[in-house]
């Protein structure tokens, strides 16, 4: 008994470590799932190594069924035109979905997903943008190597050799009469099947049309007469050129113009620079006309054309010059001293010298005599209303006490007091008076105010 219980408790044991072994191949599958969407390149070392794997092995199978319930479908979107993953959404690429990396299946790698056919979309492979459409001579155009030639009768063998060499069959030759200009590549008269197809409304019956291939030609397999290359051509740069009729880029565009009566070419536009002019022209032709001109006329002719050249070049602008008028005359030190038509007073010895913005504040103290300074003392000032005013002392420099006014009446004319302001200023007006002045004021105010009572 305790052998088969240990037999049972040994199996279950086995048992539940299978299950745990499942459940950690279970977790590996979706962290290996998880990790293509970061990792996309591994995706081919996985299937690489599962296929390495030996199908006996219990272990690859639990993961290989586990793997196939998982798996997704791929289903096609019309408004899209991509393949979705029927589990995400998301766009499948290479049968494996971009977001959560499962392998769908129904995915169609040559069905209907195709290329973007927007009008919008840039193209590189324009006939406009081929190099061998251009017309200018190369070196870098690859020749063919072809050997013996049987030349047809009519026609000339050096260009039938360089057309062989540069891509054209003879058929081709012999279909559209191709020649070969080193200056304008290829060429090639249209034929009746494309001179309706493609002509224009200018174009009558019996016109030719010559249509510049290049310098150098390049044929499918199945274009044995070089048919298809021109419609092709044609239909690129007539019908959807790459730069439209507006734009500047010339060597992108083609033009179709008449080039003689009844003949038409249809070649790449090339943009011709404007005729220069007399402001355009070069110091070439400059020297040139100088030189003709010194021949014929002498230096004295040059000299005039240089003169003139020169004086069309100056700027007359009168702005620049200093007008010569008394508008904003200079202003000199002096002109604003004072004249003798401005007053009596006397000018101080060496004041003339001083300039016209100069004042001179000690004028009471210049304009005395040194002998009136010693016979008259300087201790009375002129009286003025405002001493009869009380509390107006302080504009005084002395102190009254009224015996002043009794003074005035005792001493007269010839008194101490009556004559002493020779020469002073007036402190309100700020005038200078003589003697003669000083005395007439004086007696004039003796005269007017009445005699105080003491």
């Amino acid at each position: 008994m305790q052998s088969q219980k240990s037999l049972k408790a040994l199996r279950m044991l086995d048992t539940w470590k299978s299950h745990k072994i499942k459940q950690q191949q279970r977790e590996i599958i979706k962290l290996r799932n998880a990790l293509r969407a970061f990792i996309p390149e591994d995706d081919e070392m996985s299937k690489t190594s599962a296929e390495d794997v030996d199908p006996d092995h219990p272990m690859e199978d639990i993961s290989l069924r586990d793997a196939n319930l998982d798996r997704a479908l791929a289903f096609w979107c019309d408004n899209d035109g991509v393949y979705r993953c029927s589990t995400c959404g998301w766009e499948v690429v290479e049968g494996f979905c971009s977001c959560c990396a499962a392998e769908c299946e129904g995915y169609e790698s040559d069905g209907k997903e195709t290329k973007n056919p927007s009008p919008h979309s840039v193209t590189t492979d324009h006939e406009a943008l081929n190099s061998d459409r251009r017309l200018m001579p190369r070196g870098t155009t690859p020749l063919l190597d072809v050997g013996y030639i049987n030349f047809p009768p009519d026609y000339p063998h050096g260009d039938y050799r360089i057309l062989l060499q540069r891509g054209a069959t003879p058929l081709m030759c012999q279909t559209f009469h191709l020649k070969f200009e080193p200056n304008a590549g290829i060429i090639a008269y249209a034929d009746e099947d494309i001179f309706q197809s493609f002509s224009g409304p200018g174009m009558v019956t019996g016109d030719q049309w010559k249509i510049c291939l290049g310098r150098r030609i390049v044929l499918t397999d199945d274009d044995h007469d070089g048919a298809q290359f021109i419609e092709d051509l044609l239909d690129e740069v007539l019908y959807f050129p790459i730069s439209s009729s507006l734009s500047e880029r010339f060597q992108d565009r083609w033009e179709t113009v008449l080039e003689s009566p009844g003949v038409w070419v249809t070649r790449p536009m090339v943009a011709k620079c404007p005729e220069p002019t007399g402001v355009d022209r070069t110091e070439d032709e400059d020297d040139d006309d100088d030189a003709t001109l010194s021949d014929q006329e002498g230096d004295d002719a040059k000299d005039d054309i240089e003169l003139e050249y020169y004086r069309q070049l100056s700027v007359d602008d009168e702005a620049l010059e200093i007008p010569m008028t008394d508008y904003n005359p200079k202003i000199r030190p002096n002109e604003y001293e004072g004249t003798d038509d401005e007053g009596d007073s006397k000018t101080p010895e060496g004041e003339n010298e001083a300039p016209g913005w100069y004042q001179d504040y000690r004028g009471l103290d210049t304009a005395y005599e040194s002998g009136k300074d010693d016979e008259k003392p300087k201790t009375k000032k002129k009286r003025r209303d405002s001493d009869d005013v009380v509390g107006s002392d302080w504009d005084s420099d002395e102190v009254l006490s009224g015996d002043e006014y009794v003074m005035h009446g005792t001493d007269g004319d010839d008194g101490e007091y009556g004559g002493g302001d020779d020469g002073e200023d007036d402190e309100e007006g700020g005038t200078d008076h003589g003697d003669e002045g000083g005395d007439d004021e004086d007696e004039q105010t003796r005269s007017s105010d009445p005699m105080p009572v003491v």
